[in-house]
């Protein structure tokens, strides 16, 4: 799925601003009179040990990788997170000191409460109750034109109403009221009458992602690409019946293979469920390691020709799962990239790409994003279970499960906190092949 850093609000999309639109705005203003023409460096002072926290009270409040307000951005703060004091700068930009609350990660305390309470905040996104392994509870509109207001002062008053396609995807925090007067609450605070929605159900799919087993290699695993059977034998794996005693392999499952054979011409493979027909599986295979890789340094490796993603430490898979990468017209890019930002949410839409009427989507609060190459991510999609297949607008679907797993082994760690996340020179993003 793509993204885009467009705000607007379409004829036929309800848009909100993407998690990471305008972080390079809002920078802290300064009432001291500074001398643009002599560069000021952060001066060291001492942080009041009384102060065991600093607390975001505002939206959108932002770390820089520096203590000045126009340093790059190194991330978006959750309302209400308290964070610990690691050091504190004196330096332009900013009245009272920059605080520095985690690596590459300054804010100025014009903007943020000292607190005499201890330092608190939540890893994101949080599972909801009755999200089925999600963070939010996921809707569409019933019909095309169904209201949505901003505040919920405007709500009933259709003049001032955003109207949604039936297409559109948002995402629920809450739902309020009693009755037929019952408000679904948006991830970014809009309104709509919950009974102008049909909630999604997940799709159920068991992640597919599993470890590989300590010291073996990746080709180890194998994923049923369809329901299929494991049988006693090599040779029944051809030849059985249902009187043979096959056990049933669901589609997606990962099995650890054991040993592979050739029976009359065809390949058959040894499972933990017996033996079945190797045209039956996908299975990762023997890669060429990136040139300047360091060895313990995490990466990904994404092969679209068998939809299969399998994570690395150095030269050991960790992991592997099934994938869906762009499917023709949206092909996923081949090539060596980096995670340049982590999201634990972000809205995703294709509004301002030239897409026809009848092909624009949006979908708000798509979990667990990891940017690598323009609007092309790593990113959990819950609205099919056609992992193994191409499907995407270019982005790389996983399983929720998978992508939740993989969002948090790769570097950069999101901090508690945390909404978003910026890779930095000292903290850089996961290495990303795409074959």
């Amino acid at each position: 799925m793509d993204r885009t850093q467009s705000n607007r609000i379409s004829w036929a999309l309800w848009m909100v601003a993407p998690c990471l639109a305008g972080l390079d705005g809002g920078s802290p203003s300064s009432d001291a009179a500074t001398d643009a023409s002599v560069a000021v460096g952060p001066t060291p002072v001492q942080w009041d040990p009384a102060q065991r926290s600093v607390r975001v009270h505002r939206v959108g409040e932002l770390a820089r990788t520096e203590p000045r307000p126009d340093a790059p951005v190194r991330g978006t703060l959750e309302v209400g997170s308290r964070f610990a004091v690691l050091e504190a700068a004196s330096a332009p930009g900013c009245r009272r000191p920059w605080a520095r609350i985690a690596t590459d990660a300054w804010v100025c305390t014009d903007y943020v409460r000292a607190s005499a309470e201890a330092p608190a905040a939540r890893a994101l996104p949080v599972i909801a109750p009755d999200g089925g392994g999600l963070p939010f509870r996921y809707a569409r509109p019933r019909r095309d034109a169904t209201s949505l207001w901003r505040t919920r002062a405007e709500v009933g008053d259709d003049d001032r109403a955003i109207a949604l396609r039936r297409d559109n995807t948002l995402a629920i925090r809450e739902v309020l009221g009693e009755g037929r007067a019952r408000l679904a609450v948006t991830t970014d605070g809009r309104f709509v009458y919950e009974r102008d929605l049909d909630f999604i159900r997940p799709i159920a799919t068991a992640a597919s992602g599993t470890r590989v087993a300590t010291g073996a290699p990746a080709t180890a695993v194998a994923f049923s690409l369809r329901a299929t059977r494991a049988w006693p034998s090599a040779a029944l794996a051809l030849t059985g019946t249902s009187a043979n005693g096959p056990r049933e392999v669901p589609a997606r499952r990962a099995l650890i293979v054991r040993e592979t054979r050739a029976v009359r011409g065809v390949e058959v493979l040894l499972t933990e469920r017996g033996w079945a027909r190797a045209s039956d599986f996908a299975r990762a295979i023997t890669v060429d390691l990136p040139a300047d890789l360091q060895p313990n340094e995490r990466w990904l490796d994404v092969d679209r020709a068998s939809q299969i993603a399998v994570a690395y430490e150095g030269a050991t898979p960790q992991w592997a799962a099934l994938v869906s990468t762009g499917r023709a017209g949206h092909s996923t890019s081949a090539g060596m990239f980096r995670v340049r930002n982590k999201l634990a949410w972000d809205d995703m839409t294709n509004v301002g790409s030239g897409a026809g009427r009848d092909a624009l989507y949006f979908v708000g609060a798509v979990p667990w994003v990891q940017y690598f190459h323009g609007g092309q991510a790593l990113h959990a999609a819950f609205w099919h279970g056609d992992f193994g297949a191409v499907r995407s607008h270019g982005c790389v679907n996983l399983a929720p499960d998978d992508a939740r797993w993989l969002f948090e082994w790769a570097p950069p760690a999101l901090p508690a906190g945390f909404v978003n996340v910026t890779a930095t020179a000292r903290d850089p993003g996961l290495r990303v092949r795409v074959r």
